[in-house]
């Protein structure tokens, strides 16, 4: 069973362990679900999960991850999140050794590490030790355990907080967010603008391009996306 909760214009998505094969069906051929601002839990970060059409029809801005130090946090997971469109931030419940410093995150963004901390880490991730009684146990954590908060406006803005390090960081609304239906299933495209100046700009370019290239939208013709408007990051 998964979990989409709405918020005013704030949108999230918890959808346990579905695995692959169902997330493509909630994505292919018709987005289902639309354009999320964060994605919680990713079934620990395992790839029996997360697959790319899935999250990358998402879009999420940030990520919460449910991983363990020897579970989830792997390198195609890794590779999807951060190759998502808009992508910005993952968070991660405790620190993976199966990411290595290839793909982990800055500690800022990790809530817990293990009682007997290494001095260093290894660049190239850790292999996923084979399953059997021979397997040794992960690295242990019995000291204080500590979580993620996410905080969420009706607007649309939301702040992430890691409780270990009192690090917290606000991530601004999206001031432009446009919704198109296939079929059953709903498309939002949500874009965020800098100032009402580029927006006008931005407007009046799609509206001078021609009809054979836009899609209705209320009496006017706009573009879906934006033309111009490749990588909304690109507009910070």
């Amino acid at each position: 069973m998964g979990t989409s909760i709405t918020f005013g214009s704030f949108r999230t998505l918890h959808i346990g362990d579905l695995t692959t094969d169902k997330e493509f069906e909630l994505a292919c051929p018709a987005n289902r679900i639309g354009t999320i601002d964060v994605l919680l839990g990713l079934h620990h970060g395992q790839d029996t999960s997360n697959s790319v059409p899935f999250v990358h029809a998402l879009r999420p801005r940030a990520a919460i991850m449910n991983n363990g130090t020897r579970k989830g946090g792997i390198p195609v997971v890794m590779r999807t999140l951060y190759s998502s469109p808009g992508f910005e931030d993952l968070w991660q419940i405790h620190f993976s050794l199966l990411s290595g410093q290839e793909y982990t995150v800055p500690g800022l963004f990790i809530a817990n590490g293990v009682d007997d901390q290494a001095a260093t880490m290894p660049i190239a991730p850790m292999p996923l030790p084979p399953p059997g009684p021979n397997t040794p146990p992960p690295p242990a954590h019995n000291g204080t355990a500590y979580w993620i908060k996410l905080s969420a406006q009706a607007d649309g803005a939301f702040t992430i907080t890691n409780a270990r390090n009192g690090f917290s960081k606000g991530y601004r609304r999206c001031l432009l967010r446009r919704r198109r239906r296939f079929g059953q299933g709903e498309h939002v495209d949500a874009v965020r603008i800098v100032g009402p100046r580029l927006f006008r700009r931005q407007f009046d370019r799609n509206l001078r391009r021609p009809a054979s290239s836009a899609r209705p939208y209320g009496d006017r013709q706009i573009l879906f996306p934006p033309h111009g408007v490749r990588n909304r990051e690109a507009l910070h």
